[in-house]
């Protein structure tokens, strides 16, 4: 990173992405739920945190984290080997 920001890798992502959502299910990782993906410059390799909170109760978050394994004109794919997930 340079001055905060997280710089792009040579062809293969490495581009870092926050997404937060009130949806507390697995949807977020499916592939294609991102379906903007493409438009926004996502690529294979990225990383994305994805803070999931079903309430306003701080035991309600959820944080994921994903590598994207594919990007199409329909969507991101993450890679199901690299999703990490932790509550509060």
């Amino acid at each position: 990173t340079r001055g905060g920001v997280a710089l792009a890798g040579q062809g293969f992502g490495q581009q870092v992405w926050m997404y937060h959502t009130t949806d507390i299910t697995s949807a977020p990782l499916a592939a294609n739920y991102f379906t903007d993906a493409a438009r926004l410059g996502v690529r294979p390799g990225d990383v994305f945190f994805i803070v999931e909170q079903g309430t306003t109760v701080g035991s309600s978050q959820m944080l994921r984290i994903a590598v994207v394994s594919s990007v199409s004109s329909a969507g991101a794919a993450f890679s199901t080997a690299t999703v990490i997930q932790g509550t509060s």
